[in-house]
């Protein structure tokens, strides 16, 4: 339980982002990590975040009319 301790006590206390876990297949992990690797994102989270908020914008033509803001803030 220490380690759950130490994690809540270095989050921001502000942060609006929510930590989640998922599982993907090896050869998707291994093309994010070769992304990440060659520089396009400076992290797995960046770029996981990036292809979710390219995904919800494109939903926008079947009626799904969410500002770009309301995932990134102000």
């Amino acid at each position: 339980m220490a380690i759950r301790q130490d994690y809540v006590r270095r989050m921001k206390p502000k942060s609006r982002m929510k930590l989640i876990s998922l599982w993907i297949p090896e050869p998707m992990l291994r093309a994010i990590d070769e992304l990440v690797e060659k520089g396009f994102f400076p992290s797995k989270s960046e770029l996981i975040r990036y292809a979710i908020a390219e995904y919800l914008r494109s939903m926008r033509g079947y009626g799904f009319n969410a500002h770009p803001r309301m995932f990134f803030g102000p």
